[in-house]
C-alpha cells in the first residue's frame, strides 16, 4: 500500500474528485480518499500534516492501519502521539519492555520519561452496529425523495447486513410517489407503512434546498450507557503492558470517549466514589470516599495515571 509507505502521504488529493452527496451507507475512509467536497480537503490536510509530524515508523503504521475501513484506535493514537509532541516530548514508537510487550509510546520529557498506552473502548457498540445497518436504508429514502422536502425518518423497520431490501424501496416509492409539489405543500405531511419486519415512519417537511441531503433526521439507536463498564474492561485489558514498563518510568493509560460520558464515569471507574450511608432510623449519616475504582485496586505497580480525551471528533474537543 502506497500510503503506508515512510514519507509518502497517507490520504493524497484524489486525481478525480467526486463532489456528488456522500452515501449514508459510504464508508466514511472511502469517501474522505475520493470526495473533493471543502470538508473532506480539509480533513485529509488535518490527518496528513499530524501524521507527518510523527515519528516516521509510527506515522507509516497508523496509516497502513486506515484501509478499506476507518480505524477509530489509529485515529485516537495519532492524537496521542501529537499531544505528547505538543506537550514537549520526543517520541519512541512501540519501545520494548519487559517479557517482550510494548506500549504505543514513549516520551521523553526534560524532566523525565513516561510510557503511553493509549485505548480506545467500544462504547455503546450494539447501537453503534445498530446504527450502521440503518444507513443503507436511508440511502433509499434520500434516493426517493421529492425535490425540495426534507424527510424526518420517525421509525425504520429492523434490518440486517444481508436482508434484501428491494420490498423496502418498493414501499419507499409507493410512499413518495403522491406526495404533493412542494409549492402547494403546506405545513408538511406524514406517511407511514408496515413492512414484515417492521414499521416505517416518516414526516416530510417542504424547504429543502436543492442538492442537500434530504434525510434531516433518523431513529438512531437505543443508548446503552456502559461507559463505566467499558473503562474498567479497557484497562483490565491492558495491565499486562503496563507491568511490563514499571521498572522504566511511570505508565500512564489514554483513553478516549463517547459523546454521552463525562467525568464521574471516569472517576468512578478509575478511583471509586464518595456514598453516603443510612442510620437505623433512615437517615442519612456522613458520606465517604470508597477506594473501588480500577486504580485504587491495582495489586502491583501498573498505571500511575490516565490521560482522558472527551468528546474527540475531527473538528472540535473539550
Amino acid at each position: 500500500m502506497d500510503q503506508a509507505r515512510p514519507g509518502a502521504e497517507c490520504f493524497p488529493e484524489p486525481h478525480e474528485p467526486d463532489f456528488a452527496r456522500p452515501l449514508h451507507a459510504a464508508d466514511r475512509i472511502d469517501w474522505l480518499r475520493r470526495s473533493g467536497k471543502g470538508r473532506a480537503v480539509a480533513l485529509r490536510r488535518f490527518l496528513n500534516q499530524n501524521l507527518s509530524a510523527l515519528p516516521p515508523e509510527c506515522s507509516a503504521s497508523l496509516c497502513g492501519r486506515f484501509g478499506p475501513t476507518w480505524d477509530k484506535a489509529a485515529y485516537f493514537e495519532m492524537i496521542v502521539g501529537r499531544f505528547l509532541q505538543l506537550a514537549g516530548a520526543t517520541l519512541t514508537y512501540e519501545p520494548l519492555g519487559a517479557g517482550g510487550r510494548r506500549v504505543d509510546f514513549e516520551g521523553v520529557f526534560p524532566g523525565g520519561t513516561v510510557f503511553v498506552e493509549a485505548t480506545s473502548p467500544d462504547y455503546n457498540w450494539e447501537g453503534v452496529t445498530k446504527v450502521r445497518h440503518q444507513e443503507p436504508l436511508l440511502d433509499i429514502i434520500a434516493a426517493e425523495a421529492p425535490d425540495g422536502w426534507w424527510v424526518m425518518v420517525d421509525d425504520l423497520p429492523d434490518h440486517r447486513p444481508d436482508d434484501s431490501r428491494r420490498g423496502f424501496r418498493r414501499a419507499v416509492r409507493e410512499l413518495m410517489k403522491n406526495i404533493p409539489d412542494v409549492a402547494s405543500a403546506g405545513d408538511g405531511l406524514d406517511v407511514a407503512t408496515v413492512l414484515p419486519n417492521g414499521r416505517l415512519s416518516m414526516h416530510l417537511r417542504p424547504g429543502r434546498p436543492e442538492d442537500t441531503d434530504p434525510v434531516a433526521m433518523s431513529p438512531g439507536a437505543t443508548l446503552l450507557e456502559n461507559s463505566w463498564d467499558r473503562i474498567i474492561s479497557s484497562v483490565r485489558g491492558k495491565r499486562r503492558q503496563a507491568r511490563a514498563f514499571h521498572e522504566l518510568g511511570p505508565v500512564l493509560l489514554a483513553l478516549d470517549s463517547s459523546w454521552y460520558t463525562d467525568e464521574d464515569d471516569f472517576d468512578l471507574a478509575l478511583f471509586g466514589g464518595t456514598y453516603s450511608s443510612l442510620s437505623p432510623n433512615g437517615q442519612e449519616q456522613a458520606s465517604s470516599f470508597h477506594a473501588t475504582g480500577v486504580f485504587a485496586t491495582q495489586l502491583q505497580a501498573e498505571f500511575a495515571g490516565a490521560l482522558v480525551f472527551r468528546d474527540l471528533g475531527f473538528c472540535a474537543g473539550p
